[in-house]
């Protein structure tokens, strides 16, 4: 008799599929994140207190000021014949161009008051020297009548303007007669030596442009331009410029003649610290590093320098 069957039954089991792995990706994200994090907060633990502000000056650039030592760039401090002194800050005020990076602080009033008034007697300063530059100049004898010298709230204007029978450009173009240019050449010798950015503005007469499409707009941006060209080509630092404007027929100097010949000018302004961005506070490079001189020198105290002649 045969023995009971025996049945053996194997199941065969599926391949499961592979489990996925981004999360590791993120862990892993996480942990450099964390170790960068706590590894920043060691070395801030360990730096000292002037490699701080250097860092904090480097996302936020300090004003130069301008003092008996000179022009100030690092941290607040002045670098002058006596070594680093520190300096005041400016009155925080609201500038275009610079994002707010920290608590608005309220300067004292007194501080700011004196900060404007060495501002203003620096600025008187360079009126007189420039005035009494021009007047001794014998080839501008003659053209003295064309230059008007004020001041503004944005700084200290020099103003070239036609004259009847006397323009500074062709008509309705921006090519300048060589009057107009031996007066810029002589306002650049002056100029390029002050530590202040400049702003140069066109002015015109209404209907001054010819061109069909070509507006008293353009013709006024043009000649300003034109103007920085000539007085770069003269010496002047293009750091030093700030900006070139040109403003038609608006801000006439002589409003109730529209048509008056003096409407037609140039206006080089010597800006004020205080209408810069925040970021453009600290006097241009360029007027302190002529001829490559080493930036760990120490500044002299800035002069107006004045040509002599031969």
């Amino acid at each position: 008799m045969a023995g009971p069957s025996i049945v053996v039954k194997k199941i065969k089991k599926g391949e499961h599929g592979h489990h996925g792995g981004a999360w590791k990706v993120a862990y892993a994200d996480f942990v450099t994140a964390m170790m960068a994090f706590f590894l920043l907060l060691w070395l801030l633990s360990t730096s000292s207190e002037e490699t701080l502000h250097g860092i904090s000056d480097y996302f936020a650039p300090t004003t130069g000021v301008q003092g008996e030592l000179g022009i100030g760039f690092k941290g607040g401090k002045a670098m002058g014949k006596e070594g680093t002194k520190e300096i005041a800050m400016a009155k925080p005020s609201i500038t275009n161009g610079a994002a707010h990076t920290g608590p608005i602080v309220q300067a004292p009033e007194d501080q700011s008051q004196e900060n404007e008034e060495t501002e203003k007697q620096q600025l008187n300063l360079i009126e007189n020297n420039i005035s009494e530059a021009l007047k001794k100049d014998r080839e501008l004898k003659e053209l003295m009548d064309s230059i008007i010298i004020d001041q503004t709230p944005e700084g200290l204007r020099i103003q070239i303007t036609d004259k009847k029978n006397r323009p500074m450009f062709r008509y309705g173009g921006v090519t300048l007669y060589p009057h107009a240019k031996i007066m810029l050449a002589k306002i650049t010798d002056i100029v390029r030596f002050v530590p202040n950015y400049l702003s140069i503005n066109g002015h015109t007469t209404i209907t001054n442009a010819l061109r069909k499409g070509y507006t008293d707009w353009e013709l006024s941006a043009d000649r300003a331009n034109v103007v920085r060209q000539f007085m770069q080509e003269s010496g002047l630092d293009e750091e030093q410029v700030a900006r070139v404007v040109g403003k038609a027929d608006f801000e006439p100097l002589k409003p109730e003649e529209p048509n008056a010949p003096e409407n037609d000018r140039i206006s080089i302004i010597l800006l004020r610290h205080s209408v810069l961005p925040y970021h453009r506070r600290a006097a241009p490079d360029g007027v302190f590093s002529k001829e490559g001189d080493n930036d760990e020198k120490p500044m002299e105290e800035p002069k107006v320098l004045i040509p002599e002649k031969k």
